[in-house]
């Protein structure tokens, strides 16, 4: 009212909780991003670009694949990641099946006992070979992409350099910490500590609430920390934007 328009509105938008945004490239595509803001602790920022990959910034440093940030989280292969945001489908064992990703429990040969897929595993023609021979003719795969989904997850996976949680782990605590050499305890506890400790991270009175609110969780509004829905709601709130 009094000509400080410009202060309420940046404090209005710098207000706990996580904000989505859309930005034009030159080239005309759109590009989706989210943040999420606290009251207290780092700031993490998901982000599209052009090749349809999702990058994250922690606290504002380099930015890295989401994907690496879900393998620090405990999601160790790729299909684990991939699980999180695919359906599962039931698909026949023929050829078609190679290079698909099994959806379901460890599939065991039940003459020999012998494990022919484990759980989240990429379906090779050894695979497909020993699914034939032990006589089964369903199996359980994530859905592939379809229509006008450019696989955002599968693109970024093929970005992402690091090979399982512990990669993941030291990879990320290199870049907040550079030069102090980690162990994988010292790295898994940094990434607690940025997230999900409360004397460290606080998403204020109203910061849980209005997440919750946003991206349709349900989490206790008592909890100021982040939680691992808060990761994949807000990815899959993104994958579906795009």
């Amino acid at each position: 009212i009094n000509g400080a328009e410009r202060v309420v509105v940046s404090q209005l938008h710098r207000s706990p909780g996580v904000f989505f945004d859309e930005t034009i490239h030159p080239n005309g595509k759109r590009l989706f991003s989210a943040r999420i803001l606290p009251s207290k602790g780092p700031w993490l920022e998901f982000s599209m670009d052009i090749n349809d990959i999702m990058y994250v910034h922690i606290d504002r440093r380099r930015k890295l694949p989401v994907s690496l940030l879900l393998r620090a989280l405990g999601f160790s292969k790729d299909g684990e990641i991939l699980s999180l945001f695919r359906e599962d489908s039931e698909a026949v064992v023929d050829d078609e099946l190679v290079g698909r990703i099994n959806g379901s429990d460890e599939v065991i040969d039940k003459k020999t006992g012998e494990i022919i897929l484990e759980a989240f595993d990429t379906i090779t023609t050894e695979h497909l070979e020993a699914l034939k021979n032990a006589k089964v003719d369903k199996l359980t795969v994530l859905k592939a992409t379809e229509g006008s989904d450019p696989g955002v997850i599968e693109n970024t996976l093929k970005k992402d350099p690091s090979e399982n949680e512990e990669d993941a782990l030291t990879r990320i605590y290199n870049l907040l910490r550079p030069g102090d050499p980690p162990n994988i305890e010292t790295a898994r506890g940094l990434i607690d500590r940025l997230f999900f400790n409360a004397k460290r991270y606080n998403l204020g009175d109203v910061g849980r609430y209005r997440i919750n609110g946003r991206i349709d969780l349900d989490l206790p509004f008592q909890s100021t920390v982040l939680h691992l829905e808060d990761f994949t709601a807000i990815i899959r709130y993104l994958l579906q934007l795009r």
